[in-house]
């Protein structure tokens, strides 16, 4: 019996009718007590100034525009939601549509607008002669919170909708479950000392790594009479448990002194991360480049922003791996993506989807083409190695000869420049 009454609660609980439809009945109660409270202390009223204070047909004017207002407002946010529901089935699956409707935050705006909708209603049909001063004003703070809630609910939907926010409340729930059946309790975690002044110390936190507080680590070495080697990088997913850092000293900190120099979310960004940057333009050039959009001129354009980017990586120093402090003394050694990483996962995903886009084939070409001349004479290899496997891709999805020498003509241009800058190194 227990199993089935909470087995209701939860199916209640993931619908849209029932909070909304319990802060509808909330305002309807609300009304009733507040009409009785203005009818008993009306005399005591007089003496607060911040009430409310009008003629009944300026109140009632009011409270007809807050009563529409709530209307219009309410049927603007069911069609959000509808929109929302649509893009989720036909983006993620209709599986996922109940993490969409249990939402409580969309359930409670949506209260919200009836509440205040019921009433308002009461208070206007309540007005005739006197105005109740405290139920209006009462009135108005609920329309000034309905906007402020409509306000945060087009945040949250624009939030929701995201599906790196939806790959993370399904993992929620998954670990919430794995808790619950196997009985998983908190688990500590210790660093783990696996040479003499050299200790692990493990990761206490779960998601995406997006800023290092590099600084703080230096001091904390500094303090410690330490060095420290980053096992991690902005953009990598941390697990609880997983080896975030190894410190080289006699003094070593608890794990937790650590949590403070590293910032989480629940989505990689842009703030530390270059290879997010990288990604996102990848992200846009592959899906333009799928059978249902088929659209390779915006893959050409991604391209371009990522030709100009890695210009800007091929023309500066190499990224400082090793930090030292004020003494110049080497306290923190960092993982930093090399060039030949972020030219791999702007080239390989593009040109793999490719398929017969001529155009994006060309554009590879280009880009590896242009980036001869910013590179150093010693990443020219790299570069080669990425154009002929792009002629390859070509020649394997490519059946028209014209289409081949296209592409073929632009690979030789690549070549006679690389040819051209190797002659002018020797």
């Amino acid at each position: 019996m227990r199993t089935l009454i909470i087995s209701l609660w939860n199916r209640t609980r993931e619908s849209y009718w029932f909070l909304p439809s319990v802060m509808l009945v909330g305002g309807i109660v609300a009304a009733i007590v507040f009409l009785q409270i203005d009818a008993a202390y009306s005399e005591s009223f007089d003496n607060w100034f911040w009430l409310y204070r009008a003629s009944p047909d300026a109140a009632r004017a009011l409270l007809g525009a807050v009563i529409s207002s709530m209307v219009t407002i309410s049927g603007v946010s069911f069609s959000i939601i509808v929109v929302a529901l649509t893009l989720a089935s036909s983006q993620f699956g209709s599986r996922l549509l109940r993490n969409f409707t249990s939402d409580l935050v969309s359930q409670m705006v949506l209260g919200i607008f009836l509440a205040t909708f019921a009433y308002s209603l009461l208070i206007l049909q309540s007005i005739k002669e006197q105005v109740p001063p405290f139920s209006v004003t009462v009135a108005l703070v609920l329309a000034i919170a309905a906007v402020l809630g409509f306000i945060y609910f087009i945040h949250h939907i624009a939030e929701s909708i995201q599906s790196e926010n939806i790959v993370a409340e399904v993992g929620q729930e998954l670990q919430q479950t794995i808790r619950t059946e196997y009985r998983c309790g908190e688990h500590q975690f210790a660093a783990q000392e696996y040479a003499p002044g050299v200790v692990s110390i493990p990761s206490e936190f779960e998601g995406y790594l997006t800023a290092i507080d590099t600084a703080g680590l230096i001091e904390l070495a500094q303090r410690q009479r330490a060095k420290i080697h980053l096992a991690v990088r902005p953009g990598d997913y941390c697990i609880p448990g997983a080896r975030l850092l190894t410190m080289h000293g006699s003094d070593i900190p608890s794990p937790k002194e650590f949590t403070g120099f590293f910032v989480l979310n629940s989505r990689p960004t842009p703030e530390q991360d270059v290879a997010f940057a990288i990604q996102q333009l990848v992200q846009v050039a592959v899906r333009a480049l799928s059978p249902g959009i088929n659209d390779p001129f915006t893959a050409v354009t991604c391209i371009d922003r990522l030709a100009a980017g890695l210009a800007l990586v091929a023309r500066s120093e190499p990224r400082v791996q090793v930090l030292t402090d004020a003494e110049g003394v080497e306290r923190l050694y960092l993982r930093s993506p090399e060039f030949s990483e972020l030219v791999a996962m702007s080239i390989a995903p593009i040109r793999r989807c490719a398929a017969t886009a001529v155009p994006v084939y060309e554009r590879l070409l280009h880009l590896l083409s242009e980036l001869l001349w910013h590179a150093a004479p010693d990443r020219h290899p790299l570069l080669r190695a990425h154009a002929q496997d792009v002629l390859s891709s070509a020649l394997d999805h490519l059946t028209l000869s014209s289409d081949l020498e296209c592409v073929q003509t632009a690979h030789q241009h690549f070549a006679r420049r690389l040819a051209e800058l190797t002659e002018r190194a020797a």
